[in-house]
């Protein structure tokens, strides 16, 4: 009633994909007791075999055309998965050509140093940019901005979050949300909210 589309997130491991597609498609077609149900599920694809693409691939393609089969045609369907930087081999392609998007979670700040306006922007443009040349142009990108420190480390600067929506908008992402609101600063939020 409010407007506010929702998306259920459930996290795959793909180890047996018949029950992760099952699980996806029971999940994207529950209905509430007042009769409400999702407008996309989302699909947090991030234990593939790095070192065979092909079986990767092959997983993929079993998960998502079982899902596929059984999801109603006014659900959306998304990947949520590393960015190329930290997954090369993962099949994108094979990605955009059963999801409606891909998320891509595009965490900068992981080590040790400090980062910058311009390396959040340049991870999420080169991020988003990668994917389009390995999946390409057409595919419908959303970027999952960090919004809190890995272990030891700092919360992303205000600066660096402000790089990285600058980022996913030149880079022509679909959209983008960050990961974790709830370790977000005040000033992170409002940043955030009214970029």
């Amino acid at each position: 009633r409010a407007g506010i589309k929702v998306i259920a997130w459930l996290y795959t491991d793909l180890k047996n994909p018949s029950y992760d597609a099952d699980l996806t498609v029971q999940v994207a077609t529950y209905v509430t007791p007042s009769g409400h149900t999702v407008d996309a599920v989302a699909a947090d694809i991030e234990e593939l075999p790095q070192k065979d693409p092909v079986k990767a691939a092959q997983i993929v393609e079993d998960y998502a055309k079982k899902v596929r089969s059984k999801l109603p045609s006014n659900v959306s369907f998304i990947a949520i998965t590393f960015p190329p930087q930290y997954r090369p081999s993962y099949p994108y392609a094979t990605m955009a050509k059963y999801f409606d998007a891909i998320a891509l979670m595009d965490y900068w700040n992981i080590s040790n140093r400090t980062y910058t306006y311009d390396d959040a922007k340049s991870f999420v443009m080169d991020s988003v940019n990668i994917v389009r040349t390995l999946a390409g142009d057409d595919v419908h990108i959303e970027v999952i901005l960090q919004g809190y420190a890995e272990k030891g480390l700092s919360l992303p600067t205000l600066e660096e979050l402000r790089g990285g929506i600058d980022g996913a908008r030149e880079a022509n992402a679909i959209g983008y949300s960050v990961y974790k609101w709830n370790t977000l600063t005040d000033e992170h939020k409002n940043l955030f909210a009214n970029y």
